[in-house]
């Protein structure tokens, strides 16, 4: 059985479930390992739900799940996964859930920083080529931002809102 049909799977037995769950995931390349698939799926089961709680998300989510086909935005929206893992880990381990206590979260968070980097790297080396679209450039700009915003660093993020305003 295929990572895409365990995935349905496990979404619910509803055709609206599986449509959804198959536009959701990314068709055009593979995740780099296991723990990259992993921290898509909580971005994408998960963590979405909580950038942006107080409105209709589908569309955002769905502009959001389908821009991961672009390396920049997809090593984001990892790199946010892997930060939520990291805020779920401590979380249990302050409420004490000794039975999670197998992850450890600095490697959780080495791996958010890592796959932010990459991120990064990829946005400007992208943007020093001339390649990428302005929209690819936004959206990686606004997943910099939520990345930020999660990690504390509220004036890089603010930053960034002004850098990503400039380009318009």
């Amino acid at each position: 059985q295929t990572k895409r049909s365990k995935e349905v799977s496990k979404l619910g037995s509803t055709p609206s479930d599986a449509a959804i769950a198959l536009l959701d995931l990314p068709n055009n390349y593979s995740f780099a390992n296991e723990d990259e698939f992993q921290y898509f799926s909580l971005f994408r089961d998960v963590t979405i739900f909580q950038i942006i709680p107080y409105f209709d998300q589908t569309p955002f989510r769905t502009l959001i799940l389908q821009a991961c086909d672009i390396p920049s935005i997809r090593h984001a929206v990892i790199a946010i996964g892997a930060l939520d893992k990291t805020c779920m880990t401590v979380n249990d381990q302050r409420a004490l859930c000794f039975d999670r206590l197998s992850t450890n979260p600095t490697s959780h968070h080495q791996n958010a920083i890592r796959e932010y980097t990459k991120a990064i790297r990829i946005m400007k080396e992208e943007v020093e080529a001339g390649q990428p679209s302005l929209r690819t450039t936004l959206l990686t700009c606004l997943m910099i931002v939520c990345f930020e915003y999660f990690h504390g660093n509220y004036r890089l993020a603010d930053a960034q809102i002004h850098n990503a305003i400039a380009l318009i």
